[in-house]
């Protein structure tokens, strides 16, 4: 019970594994914008994340079946 989320753990041990170069503001947050047609699972999947990472870096949103357009998403 460190805090860290295992999914966010594992999908960078992953990267790293891939050969991913590492940025150097890597710990910096990236927020990816909400399109038309857009589901969380659709942007796991384009950022190389689980689902469930994906809920754990955006607490804000109370359920993640019903997100909007506009809606800013913590991918990183």
């Amino acid at each position: 019970n460190a805090g860290h989320n295992y999914d966010v753990v594992q999908a960078r041990v992953n990267s790293i594994l891939k050969g991913t170069p590492v940025k150097e503001d890597e710990n910096k947050p990236e927020y990816y914008t909400v399109v038309k047609g857009d589901t969380m699972w659709k942007i796991s999947k384009k950022y190389g994340l689980t689902l469930q990472a994906l809920i754990a870096l955006n607490p804000q949103i109370e359920n993640p079946n019903i997100i909007y357009v506009g809606n800013k998403i913590r991918v990183r």
